[in-house]
């Protein structure tokens, strides 16, 4: 079984930026009664805090994704391990794979959609190698 995951670099930035999200929230959070904006747009005051938990939200979301995406290659079988679902195709549905500018695309022989494999994944370069070795591009 060999597991391939994002780069410890993008997985270093997802945390960067959540933990600066965090930061950016608490002092959103401590300024909101000096802000001038009240002052100028009536009901201003919910869309600061309002806009601040979103990008809170979002910046916690990326992290999840990066932290839990994973693409596995075992004997019978290829995964694509998401945040919210897994999908898992045997060996033998995979008709052929396709090449694009920032992902892998894997064909199937069944009416099964076609698995989609970013490019940037460490060391992507062994996934295509493998795919090239076993399947013909289409």
């Amino acid at each position: 079984m060999k597991c391939y995951k994002f780069p410890i670099a993008i997985r270093g930035v997802a945390v960067l930026l959540f933990l600066i999200s965090i930061v950016v929230t608490i002092e959103h959070l401590l300024t909101l009664s000096a802000s001038p904006m009240k002052q100028i747009i009536p009901g201003f005051i919910w869309i600061e805090p309002l806009l601040t938990v979103v990008i809170l939200t979002d910046s916690f979301l990326s992290l999840l994704i990066v932290a839990t995406y994973k693409f596995v290659i075992d004997e019978d079988s290829i995964s694509l391990i998401r945040i919210w679902s897994k999908r898992k195709v045997l060996i033998t549905e995979i008709k052929g794979y396709h090449h694009g500018a920032s992902y892998l695309q894997v064909l199937l022989h069944s009416d099964k959609k076609n698995m989609s494999i970013p490019n940037y994944l460490a060391n992507s370069h062994e996934i295509f190698r493998w795919l090239g070795s076993n399947f013909k591009k289409l």
